[in-house]
């Protein structure tokens, strides 16, 4: 395995630190061929939780349609989550987002570009 002084990886840091967590990088490595992972390396820094992509509607559709989508969405995620489940591709519930939620991520992105 390669040696490095640093590297930048992602993982879903829930589960067990040992495995490599639930998802990732790191978990990944390990099943590969790498089992002894965790114990070469040393975490020095964790984003704070960054939110799954949003569920948008267009600004350009009518306020009571709108509203009528947003109301469907919440009521298939309460009262049907399974079907919301394969219609949405992941097992949390949703809940009201805003674009603060997601400035981590702009700015990262922004600075990405401006760095080209």
């Amino acid at each position: 395995m390669a040696s490095f002084a640093g590297a930048v990886t992602w993982a879903s840091m829930v589960g067990d630190y040992n495995t490599g967590y639930t998802t990732g990088a790191f978990n990944r490595l390990i099943r590969m061929d790498h089992p002894d992972l965790m114990k070469q390396i040393r975490i020095i820094w964790q984003s704070p939780l960054i939110p799954n992509g949003p569920i948008l509607v267009s600004n350009a559709l009518p306020a009571d349609f709108k509203a009528k989508v947003v109301a469907a969405v919440k009521k298939l995620d309460t009262e049907d989550h399974a079907c919301f489940i394969k219609a949405m591709g992941g097992t949390q519930h949703i809940g009201p987002g805003s674009v603060a939620d997601f400035q981590q991520i702009i700015d990262m992105k922004r600075e990405l570009v401006s760095a080209r």
